[in-house]
C-alpha cells in the first residue's frame, strides 16, 4: 500500500526513509512550514468522543496557495 506524505522542502528523504520507511510517497511543497504555523485548532465531538485537530487557518491557506501557484 502507498501512503503519501506532505513536506517542506528541506526534510532530508534518507531521514525520512530511516524513520518512516521508503513505502512513503514524499509531496514537498515549497514553504509548507508557514501553513504548519499558522494553524487553528478544532474540535469534533462524534459520539461520547471529542477529537482535537489542527487545519491551516483559512487565510494563511489562501495566502500559501497564492503564493506558491504555478501558471
Amino acid at each position: 500500500m502507498r501512503l503519501d506524505f506532505i513536506s517542506s522542502l528541506d526534510v532530508n528523504n534518507k531521514v525520512v526513509e530511516e524513520y518512516i520507511g521508503k513505502q512513503i510517497f514524499i509531496f514537498k511543497i515549497d514553504k509548507f512550514n508557514f501553513l504548519l504555523e499558522n494553524r487553528i485548532n478544532i474540535k469534533i465531538k462524534k459520539k461520547r468522543n471529542e477529537y482535537s485537530i489542527y487545519c491551516p487557518k483559512p487565510s494563511a491557506f489562501i495566502y500559501h496557495k497564492a503564493a506558491t501557484f504555478v501558471i
